[in-house]
């Protein structure tokens, strides 16, 4: 006996003790518990209640049998079959055990492979439960590990083949019909996805009496079979379960694929495994057959273990065709469009063993088969071959060729820019070939490729900028002589500057991809190429022997020139070498060259001590081959170099020496002296060290000479509107005037020429000097001139005048420029006060001027200027200096033509000038002091013009004049600031207004109200900085007076005052604004008629000394040269007297002069003045009185 678990099932309506409980079986305590939960829907008014049952012990089947039904045959299960165990051998063994036999229908066994188990069903009514004893006794069985067991009696049947969605009522209800079995339905279990459902009648017997029926629900045949809980399933008899195998499946299969596929016995045995997993075989098409077919069959396996693959059978089709689907879509067909031609260009190239290719030439068309993964690959490439190939063929059709005229340096810019990389990346089958000889590019391909490529190439080249760059014209040669490919490419290219420079006429003609290519490239051109002068002052150096080794050995690799031109050296080429190759050559040429320097001036005591007390310094220079000579003067000769040094040594001891000269007057003394004169300077120099020399005449007048050589041979002069011209051949280096011109380049460089010399005589303080302003101001332009100091040089400033170099095509511009230049450095000559001042020949030498157009064009400008100043100027000397005497002429000649109609020359070199001008004034004007702090001057209109000192704030005049930045912001400068902190922001505000929607610039004058301030009004200037002497600048500033004197008068007032406007953080030196302020006053005052305007006032600060002497200087000057000249002539040339008889005298200036009749010798004045002959013993008129003393005589012979 064993326990089973079950529920007790009762209805609320029966009362206890009828028979209205039931039992409900189930075969594990699970389904008990879900059971316990159930409640039967078969009517409305009915509920059962289900409810957990106690474990009862199962009565045996025969034991619950009604005497009135028959028991079914006993049943045996026996468990753990192998399926090595066939049912043979379980038949036997049952036969062995049990003495029945199975052919005679004793029994039948039952295979359960899914459940290791058979049941053996006995026909009659065997001892079931012997056999069961038996069995589990039996040696055989125990050694194959079977058990056996009574199987159950069953309330339950399964039935099959249900048709979808039938409720449980119905079925229950078509089980609870007498026609069909009569029975009590408990439950019923539906398997939906078996098609089955599991029934649970209340009685075992009701299970006989529905399998002795034949069942149909709605008309479709179910199948009954008894099913017992403890296995799980039904019972079928010694066949089992009768399963319908699924009808085979044709599938379609790709021709190709189908063709692929039996290339390798693999890939169908792959499938064919796949497909075995879903209990499937396969019958594969025919060969070649032109719409193959697949045929999906059901394995043998479904018919192994019926119970289950009864769900399997129902999804075989699907599962089958779908899992065939998946496999054959791992293959996949590419169709791909192939020419004939393009094909056999291609086929050589495409070799994949995993892939069938199939052509047909016919159709152009290439069939490609084979894994999806593999494929997609290889056809992705085949694609970029065909369409290659594909153009090359079609680039053969359509192939042309075209030329561009393109010179080597645009296709080095374009190769640069990397056009010609692009176009090889963007079309790697076009030749493009450049021809160096017909200079074209030559451009072969696809008629397509090869215009949109000839169309780029035109459009870079229409892009391209060109710009003409000046060099100096000595560089200009080196680069005729250098390949401009090969040295582009050293300057530009190589250095990714997409430039290129071809040589013009006279200019450098530079090309660039852009604006900013071609500055890059101008700034490298510059820097590389340079050029240095050496002066030549020997030539004879040249013929040397090692003159010739030394330049062939710096011209040997091409880098520099060496050429001679006009008493100079000029090495010109690549910065570097050209510094060597000038340092080796400079240094040649001064140990080389022989010069004389001659130091004068001194007396020739002073020359004595030099030459006796300094002899072992003097020897030394000896030794290094310096002659000296101690005469007159000192004269050095020998070595430039040596001598040089020599001369600076010189000049430094005399430099240290002092020396007087005593004159003696007395009667005799020269006589005493001569005789004493050894002892007297042995006795000197033994106490004193010192020297003393007896002159034998006069050598105050020779120093006097020596001094004034050093101005240098004067060939010719003349005088214009009072100002001396002179033609000098002299040394520009140590000629004497005010301020030098040196003629100087754009970047003021002293690398050359004249301007070399200079700064080798002026000391490295002149370079400095001139970097700092290039570094504030910028490089200068040709026409323009700027004043620095003159360090060592005997002149007190050097002007750097910029003239133009010489272009023929040009030339009218190139002359307007030069004499722009001289006009410049004329105007700063004349700004800063100087008398004097010498020029050179000014863009002649190496800047290529022709020499008679460049005298020409510095005579007449000076002409024109000096016209312009109308004697008003300071200048009153120009020198025009040179050292080669063909310049020297040059200038003379200019002067004859430039003046031939205004004044004649005075050839004589030792002749005075004597011509006379009248400096013409514009007005009258008288000077008188003040008590108060203030000095003051009228002009001849009556303007006042007063200098006073105080604070800008404090002023009472009506109007004040104030500078400005151009943002009109009055707190950024000082006097601005102290004004607005007077007259209140108001000042700032009305400024504001007044700029508002304006631009104020340079020369802008914004005029408001005074406000809180004692003025009226104020007059806000925007004055410009000072740029090193720029005439702009000046010119600005005298614009800005000029618009406040007349805004004055306009506005009726009758006061203004003006500081020192621009001598602040402007950086107007104060001399040029004091000259600016007076000169624009006058030319207001003598211009312009004043109705309301009388008093001008320049304010100055107190503790502004620089300014302060500035002013006052000027207010001198002008006071001292506009007295009126008859005046001056009164005052110098005094009234006659006639203080005696025969007497009458006359003052002139401080000198009595006296005319009267008497004896001279009885005259008792100091010295009295004889008329005698060369020898001194003239007997006759009034010597004859003055000679007859002896003793007179005496002292003259």
């Amino acid at each position: 006996m064993r326990k089973i678990s079950h529920l007790k099932v009762s209805h609320p309506g029966w009362e206890e003790g009828e028979n209205g409980i039931f039992l409900v079986c189930f075969r594990a305590e699970l389904g008990a518990q879900e059971g316990s939960q159930w409640e039967h829907p078969s009517t409305e008014k009915t509920k059962l209640v289900a409810k957990p049952g106690e474990m009862e012990t199962a009565p045996e089947p025969r034991q619950m049998e009604s005497s009135e039904v028959s028991l079914p045959p006993p049943l045996i299960v026996l468990e753990n079959v192998r399926e090595t165990i066939s049912s043979y051998m379980l038949i036997m063994l049952v036969e062995n055990i049990s003495d029945l036999s199975e052919e005679d229908g004793d029994f039948t066994v039952e295979m359960i492979p899914e459940l290791r188990a058979a049941v053996v069903a006995f026909t009659g009514n065997a001892a079931a439960a012997d056999i069961v004893k038996k069995l589990n006794r039996s040696e055989r069985a125990n050694k194959q590990n079977l058990t056996a067991r009574l199987l159950e009696l069953t309330n339950c049947i399964r039935a099959e083949n249900i048709p979808p969605n039938t409720p449980n009522d119905y079925i229950s209800i078509y089980f609870e019909n007498k026609k069909n079995g009569g029975a009590q339905v408990v439950d019923v279990l539906q398997l939906c996805d078996e098609g089955a459902a599991i029934i649970t009648f209340k009685n075992h017997q009701d299970v006989n009496s529905v399998l002795s029926k034949q069942h149909s629900l709605n008309k479709r045949p179910i199948s009954v079979y008894p099913y017992y809980v403890s296995l799980g399933t039904a019972l079928y008899g010694k066949e089992g379960p009768q399963i319908k195998k699924p009808d085979p499946v044709t599938m379609p299969l790709d021709p190709y694929i189908w063709q692929f596929l039996r290339r390798k016995n693999s890939l169908i045995e792959a499938i064919r495994s796949e497909m075995a997993n879903c209990h499937c075989e396969i019958t594969w098409p025919k060969g070649n057959c032109a719409e193959p077919k697949v045929i999906l069959h059901p394995s043998a396996a479904l018919s192994e273990r019926k119970r289950s693959v009864v769900q399997l059978i129902r999804t075989w089709n699907a599962v089958a065709s779908t899992t065939f689907s998946y496999s054959i879509s791992k293959y996949k067909v590419e169709k791909l469009k192939v020419s004939a031609e393009v094909w056999e260009v291609i086929r050589t190239s495409i070799n994949h063993n995993e892939l069938l290719m199939i052509s047909f030439l016919s159709k152009d068309l290439l069939v490609v088969v084979g894994h999806k993964d593999i494929l997609k690959n290889v056809v992705q490439e085949l694609n970029l071959q065909i369409e290659k190939v594909t153009r090359e063929i079609e680039r053969e059709k359509q192939t042309t060729e075209e030329i561009v005229i393109l010179s080597p340096g645009d296709f080095a810019i374009l190769q640069n820019v990397g056009l010609e990389e692009r176009i090889r990346m963007e079309f790697p089958t076009l030749q493009l070939t450049y021809d160096h000889l017909q200079k074209i590019i030559n451009l072969y391909g696809l008629r397509e490729e090869v215009y949109k490529v000839k169309g780029e190439i035109l459009v870079n080249m229409q892009k391209m900028t060109k710009k003409t760059v000046t060099l100096h014209p000595f560089v200009f040669q080196f680069l005729q002589r250098i390949d401009n490919e090969t040295l582009s490419q050293s300057l530009f290219l190589s250095k990714h500057i997409s430039a290129f420079y071809e040589l013009g006429p006279d200019a450098v003609l530079l090309k660039g991809n852009d604006d900013e290519t071609l500055l890059k490239a101008e700034e490298e051109l510059k820097k590389e190429l340079d050029y240095k002068s050496i002066t030549l002052e020997d030539e004879s150096i040249l013929q040397k022997e090692e003159w010739t080794a030394l330049t062939e050995e710096n011209c040997c690799n091409a880098a520099v020139t060496v050429t001679q031109k006009e008493g100079e050296i000029i090495v010109a080429g690549f910065s570097q070498a050209v510094a060597k190759a000038f340092e080796e050559l400079f240094n040649f040429v001064d140990e080389n060259t022989q010069v004389q320097k001659v130091i004068g001036g001194k007396p020739t005591v002073v020359l004595m001590y030099i030459e006796k007390e300094r002899a072992s310094v003097l020897d030394d220079l000896k030794n290094k081959g310096v002659k000296i000579d101690f005469s007159k003067v000192i004269s050095l000769s020998g070595p430039r170099r040596e001598v040089l040094k020599g001369t600076t040594l010189i000049e430094q001891m005399l430099s240290g020496l002092h020396y007087k000269r005593v004159v003696i007057s007395e009667p005799g003394a020269r006589s005493y002296l001569k005789e004493r004169e050894r002892f007297l300077a042995a006795s000197v120099k033994h106490e004193c060290n010192c020297l003393i020399r007896l002159e034998e005449q006069s050598e105050e007048y020779m120093e006097e000479q020596q001094v004034h050589s050093n101005i240098g041979k004067r060939y010719t002069q003349m005088t214009v509107q009072g100002v001396l011209i002179a033609v000098y051949k002299a040394d520009l280096c140590t000629h004497r005037v005010d301020v030098v011109v040196n003629a100087s380049n754009e970047d003021l460089k002293h690398i050359g020429g004249l301007a070399w010399a200079l700064l080798q005589a002026a000391g490295p303080e002149l370079q400095a000097e001139c970097d700092e302003v290039v570094r504030k101001s910028g490089r200068l332009q040709a026409g323009c001139a700027v004043i620095t100091g003159a360090g060592k040089l005997p002149c007190k400033q050097v002007i750097h005048a910029v003239g133009p170099r010489w272009k023929e095509q040009d030339a009218e511009k190139c002359m307007h420029l030069l004499k722009k230049t001289i006009k410049m450095s004329l105007q700063l000559a004349e700004t800063y006060n100087h008398r004097s001042i010498a020029f050179p020949s000014v863009s002649g030498g190496i800047f290529g001027f022709p020499l008679h157009k460049c005298v020409n064009a510095i005579v007449s400008a000076i002409k024109k200027t000096l016209e312009e100043f109308n004697g008003g100027s300071s200048l009153k000397e120009i020198h025009l200096v040179d050292i080669i005497e063909d310049n020297v002429q040059a200038f003379i000649k200019a002067l004859k033509e430039v003046f031939s109609d205004d004044v004649p020359l005075n050839n004589s070199v030792q002749s005075l000038n004597t011509q006379t001008s009248v400096v013409r004034q514009p007005s009258k004007r008288t000077a008188s002091q003040s008590g108060m702090n203030f000095a003051l001057v009228t002009t001849e209109e009556g303007l006042d013009v007063m200098l006073k000192k105080g604070s800008i704030e404090d002023v009472t005049t009506d109007g004040v004049v104030i500078s400005v930045g151009g943002d009109l912001q009055l707190e950024k400068g000082q006097l601005a600031k102290a004004l607005l902190s007077k007259a209140g922001p108001r000042l700032q505000a009305d400024l504001n207004d007044e700029g508002l929607g304006k631009s104020p610039g340079d020369g802008s004058v914004f005029t408001t109200k005074g406000y809180d301030l004692s003025c009226s009004y104020v007059f806000h200037a925007v004055a410009p900085r000072w740029s090193e002497g720029s005439e702009s600048a000046v010119k600005i500033l005298g614009r800005i007076v000029t618009k406040c004197l007349q805004s004055a008068e306009e506005l009726s007032l009758k006061s203004i005052t003006f500081p020192a406007i621009g001598t602040g953080i402007l950086g107007f030196p104060g001399s040029v604004v004091a000259k600016l302020l007076f000169d624009q006053v006058y030319e207001f005052s003598s211009k312009k008629k004043t109705n309301s305007l009388r008093e001008v006032h320049f304010l100055l600060h107190p503790k502004d000394v620089n300014n302060l002497q500035a002013f006052s200087n000027e207010f001198e000057r002008r006071c001292g040269n506009d007295v009126d000249e008859a005046s001056e002539s009164t005052a110098f040339f005094g009234p006659i007297s006639n203080p005696a008889q025969d007497v009458y005298e006359m003052t002139i200036g401080s000198i009595k002069f006296q005319v009267a009749a008497g004896d001279i010798t009885k005259e008792t004045g100091d010295v009295i003045v004889n008329i005698s002959n060369k020898s001194f013993n003239l007997k006759t008129g009034t010597s004859v009185g003055v000679m007859c003393g002896y003793s007179v005589c005496d002292w003259e012979g």
